[in-house]
């Protein structure tokens, strides 16, 4: 077993997986700690925090945030095939939310692989906002431009 598992309160517990779900359910500290005070007594915020480092809470949370990028992808396909293109602006806001989670995800895993994967994710996030608005094959200052427009 890894050593960190071996150390940590919540996994030693045997209701990570309860406390896992939580997490990903976006649930605040507090509340997972109050419904989870009778089965892991004297759990504290620092024993959370160190659980969700572990590869496989950021592991689930990376496969999360794929999901949506292959739905962004689907979308776009959709848009290209209907004879009026819709306007993809719910795309753009929803890509922003996904790059805002990974890059919050890659601060906090240690993981290699998890990281790695991460940034694979926002470059893919980049390119997609960039297709989204037809300016894959623009000019970087173009780029550079429309980005800064979209964010307003």
């Amino acid at each position: 077993m890894d050593p960190t598992r071996q150390r940590c309160k919540v996994c030693q517990s045997g209701y990570a997986a309860e406390v896992d779900e939580l997490l990903r359910q976006g649930r605040p500290y507090n509340e997972i700690i109050f419904l989870m005070k009778d089965k892991i007594p004297g759990l504290r915020s620092t024993n959370i925090t160190s659980h969700k480092k572990h590869p496989t809470v950021v592991e689930t949370e990376i496969a999360g945030l794929q999901q949506s990028i292959a739905a962004v992808k689907q979308n776009i396909a959709d848009y290209q095939q209907t004879i009026e293109p819709k306007k993809p602006m719910d795309d753009m806001e929803l890509l922003d939310a996904i790059k805002q989670k990974a890059a919050v995800l890659l601060e906090r895993t240690n993981d290699p692989s998890s990281m790695q994967r991460l940034a694979s994710i926002i470059v893919d996030i980049i390119r997609l906002k960039y297709e989204i608005t037809g300016t894959i094959y623009a000019p970087p200052t173009k780029l550079l431009t429309i980005e800064e427009g979209v964010r307003r």
